[in-house]
């Protein structure tokens, strides 16, 4: 989720054009819900843009002076949020928002320069193939355990996967990396949704990479984890998908010669789902 606090629409408030610079290479329009003051007024298509690195704008026009979404003043939003519909599928980058106050020709222009932005150099591509699960479970794999694909509990698209027969913590579902694709001393955004399924009040889960090196380190671990500090981290529990986003450095030295990608984390015995997972470098 995304979003932009204290936005004042002018005086006398008034119908607003809000318009939203993102990309979106993955080739699949994205509907994401627009909400004013986390209260649901819109929902909008981010149509797919030639590559992660192009730039388009699409728009939506909320009123500023509705009760049900503006402040007391009538003319001040004190928060608006963008988050994925449940019915929609993967992601975006978002690299600016303004808008336009119709009634009087007022316009806030935010910075439209996306370099500044969390997301701006994301133009490299996911570096996680199929994790939405839309192809089945092609390129992925349990280091330990099993996993069967799931079409009756998703977080979006049509499909998710439960991973079963967990004997450890650190038992998941795997995916090998194509290291010509995987920069070192690179960070990465690294995102996912889970659920545990029931039996399990709740648990936490941890996104790791194992990174091969022809150098003296031979192999090292990198991940997001429940102890570290600056992520999104839900509990996962068992009536709710929830998110899970940070970021992941990749020092290491010498030449990268192999990079698996797993999720990990619940507790021995606890099966759980996993859907929309994603790393892409952001510097």
């Amino acid at each position: 989720m995304v979003s932009f606090n204290k936005v004042d629409t002018g005086p006398d408030g008034g119908e607003c054009v809000f318009r939203f610079l993102y990309s979106n290479g993955s080739g699949n329009s994205r509907t994401y819900f627009i909400k004013v003051n986390d209260i649901l007024v819109s929902d909008m298509t981010f149509d797919p843009t030639e590559s992660w690195s192009d730039w388009k704008y699409t728009e939506v026009i909320i009123t500023s002076n509705s009760d049900c979404v503006a402040n007391e003043d009538g003319k001040t939003f004190n928060k608006i949020s963008i988050e994925l519909a449940k019915e929609g599928r993967g992601f975006i980058y978002l690299g600016g928002m303004d808008f336009k106050v119709t009634a009087h020709e007022e316009v806030d222009q935010a910075d439209e320069d996306h370099s500044d932005h969390s997301h701006s150099e994301a133009g490299e591509d996911n570096l996680i193939v199929n994790g939405d699960f839309e192809d089945g479970l092609d390129k992925w794999y349990m280091n330990s355990g099993e996993f069967v694909l799931d079409e009756t509990n998703v977080y979006s698209g049509s499909h998710s996967v439960l991973c079963t027969d967990r004997k450890a913590h650190w038992n998941g579902i795997e995916q090998v990396i194509d290291v010509e694709k995987v920069q070192k001393d690179a960070t990465y955004r690294v995102s996912c949704y889970a659920k545990i399924k029931e039996g399990a009040a709740k648990d936490k889960i941890k996104l790791t990479f194992r990174v091969q090196t022809n150098d003296d380190d031979g192999e090292k671990t990198f991940y997001l984890g429940p102890e570290l500090e600056d992520i999104v981290q839900d509990d996962i529990n068992d009536s709710d998908w929830s998110y899970y986003e940070g970021q992941v450095a990749l020092n290491v030295t010498g030449t990268i010669s192999g990079v698996q990608f797993y999720a990990e984390g619940p507790a021995e015995g606890v099966e759980y789902w996993v859907d929309e997972i994603s790393a892409v470098k952001v510097e």
